[in-house]
């Protein structure tokens, strides 16, 4: 079948195309507004064989530029489309929809809901609201919605608020890793010279820990990752313990320089070190040199982030996990040890101390990504595409109504917003 991957943010969509790909699909990759780490050279050592690359230049700011015409030529061959971020809004104003929708976070958690906060700017802020509101319909007419399950308060309310088919609810995660590509890391500049680096701060320590998320704390949005939580844990783990250690932290994020003061503050420079921004082609196989992972510690991890790419390199997770009381097995929850604030960071920490940080003690398996995630995702993907196959039907019918009444008022507010706004100014 032929398949569209449209945006390609935290590399999503060209992991999914790779595994497409491999099960025979004709693949092609649509890039959308892509920041330079989310490119796919840089997650793959390997030349991106068989998958075609098209880099759209369209933008969400300049959504409305871009004609339906050319949406329709853009993905008319096309049979089967995955996507996120603003791709159910672009496929919605020619009446189609994504057959599989994977949210991002702020896709599903924010730019549906946008167009409420328009209500009072009837037309100077029309087509904003206007492209929210596509975006709403464009996920609630989805075909499917994967989506892990695993307590993020943020993304249930979304879901509720959206009242998102439950039956079209795929409750785990597609792939955010396609680990095949990693064998060859160890040929790569960048990751000789690290792990280098990392190797001699590891002789002059016993334990090392890294924590790969951005440099986040300042801003109490759905951003923030808790990297003051992190820091203060540690502030209070290194008073505690007569182990050495260090902490890698990465120059990724807006307050970089925020932490390097509080890490001042808290008198722990000497044992914190900083790792460059580096492709997850690199990245990911340096995870495995550590003894533990921090993962979000504000939010609860959800979808594939962060944490599921150390579980999937087998690094010991601690995080503000989920709680997996009561969630069946077939859930992909990653590994983790739950922590919610300084005093249980120091003391999980000292607790796994005793085990020496052991894997083995810890009940981590490095084949756990594949065997529950990998696996039955692209079972239950496989069984979609499909069905899919005996319905090729493009235009959906229920969206093509409620669209036509949004197209009727766009169409009376483009003509009288500027004749209003004239003679406000008069």
């Amino acid at each position: 079948m032929k398949v569209a991957c449209i945006s390609n943010l935290n590399q999503m969509q060209f992991v999914a195309a790779r595994y497409l790909r491999d099960l025979g699909h004709d693949v092609t990759l649509f890039l959308i507004e892509e920041y330079d780490h989310f490119l796919p050279k840089n997650d793959t050592h390997n030349d991106i064989k068989d998958i075609k690359v098209v880099n759209l230049t369209w933008t969400s700011e300049g959504f409305w530029d871009v004609s339906k015409n050319e949406i329709e030529k853009t993905f008319e061959s096309f049979e089967f489309l995955i996507g996120g971020e603003w791709a159910p809004a672009f496929l919605a104003r020619i009446n189609r929809t994504l057959d599989v929708f994977i949210p991002l976070g702020t896709d599903l958690i924010y730019y549906p809901f946008q167009y409420g906060e328009y209500a009072g700017y009837l037309f100077w802020k029309w087509r904003l609201k206007y492209k929210s509101r596509l975006q709403h319909l464009g996920i609630l007419n989805s075909g499917a919605i994967y989506v892990n399950k695993n307590g993020d308060m943020n993304l249930e309310e979304a879901m509720e608020r959206m009242k998102f088919d439950p039956q079209k609810r795929v409750e785990i995660s597609l792939p955010s890793v396609y680990l095949k590509d990693y064998e060859l890391a160890t040929n790569n500049e960048t990751y000789l010279r690290e792990s280098k680096r990392i190797e001699e701060i590891k002789a002059e320590n016993d334990f090392i820990f890294v924590s790969p998320n951005r440099i986040s704390y300042c801003d109490d949005s759905i951003h923030n990752k808790g990297t003051d939580i992190l820091l203060k844990g540690i502030a209070k783990y290194r008073k505690e313990t007569k182990a050495k250690f260090c902490l890698f932290l990465i120059e990724y994020g807006a307050d970089i320089k925020a932490a390097k003061n509080l890490i001042k503050e808290l008198d722990i420079e000497d044992c914190v070190a900083w790792l460059p921004i580096m492709p997850r082609k690199v990245l990911w196989p340096i995870l495995k040199m550590f003894n533990i992972g921090f993962g979000n510690l504000k939010q609860v991890s959800y979808l594939s982030g962060i944490s599921m790419e150390m579980a999937s390199a087998g690094l010991p997770i601690i995080q503000l996990g989920a709680d997996t009381t009561g969630l069946p097995e077939s859930i992909a929850i990653p590994p983790h040890y739950r922590v919610s604030s300084e005093s249980e960071i120091c003391s999980k920490l000292l607790t796994l101390e005793k085990d020496k940080f052991s894997k083995e003690a810890m009940l981590v398996k490095e084949n756990w990504y594949e065997e529950k995630v990998v696996k039955p995702s692209y079972k239950i993907l496989m069984a979609q595409i499909e069905r899919k196959k005996t319905n090729l039907k493009k235009v959906n019918t229920k969206l093509k109504r409620a669209t036509s009444k949004l197209q009727k008022k766009d169409n009376f507010f483009s003509k009288i917003a500027p004749l209003v706004y004239k003679f406000s100014k008069a």
